[in-house]
């Protein structure tokens, strides 16, 4: 729908790695492997999933990962990372501006299993140069959307 990179990630035991990626066909564009592990706090997908564990769940995701500075923009203090965690239980979604990577906003959304947990999410992955508010709040809407159908689809595995 919206010709960007899309991922998929789920949570193994203690740490979120990439399933799936289709990467957009434009020259610049943003590309997510396959296996790759997810900084917790710092990628839109280990956000979108780590808000909604328990505490204890999320301090361990934390601890296996690190918390290290990727960019200027990664934020690795516990209590902001926490208080972000709750913005993406509200909000529904969750944002990486440039925090994992530099030059890119990367937009994720949880989905949920038919059990009411939180072990996937999803992603649209933008570089800055095709990003603008407008753009966004679309993608926002258009991803959860997905995210919702999917969690739909999931019910009637």
């Amino acid at each position: 729908q919206f010709d960007e990179t899309a991922s998929l990630a789920f949570l193994f035991e203690d740490h979120i790695a990439v399933l799936a990626s289709i990467e957009s066909f434009h020259d610049i564009r943003a590309i997510n492997k396959i296996g790759r592990v997810l900084p917790p706090y710092a990628s839109s997908m280990g956000k979108a999933i780590t808000a909604f564990q328990e505490r204890s769940m999320a301090n361990r995701i934390l601890e296996v990962y690190g918390l290290v500075k990727r960019t200027p923009r990664t934020v690795t203090d516990r209590d902001a990372i926490y208080a972000e965690f709750e913005s993406v239980r509200q909000l529904g979604y969750s944002c990486d501006r440039g925090e994992a990577m530099e030059g890119g906003v990367c937009i994720g959304a949880p989905i949920m299993s038919p059990n009411g947990r939180v072990e996937l999410a999803a992603s649209l992955a933008v570089p800055l140069i095709r990003m603008d508010e407008t753009r966004e709040q679309s993608i926002i809407a258009g991803l959860l959307a997905a995210t919702r159908d999917m969690a739909e689809i999931l019910k009637n595995v």
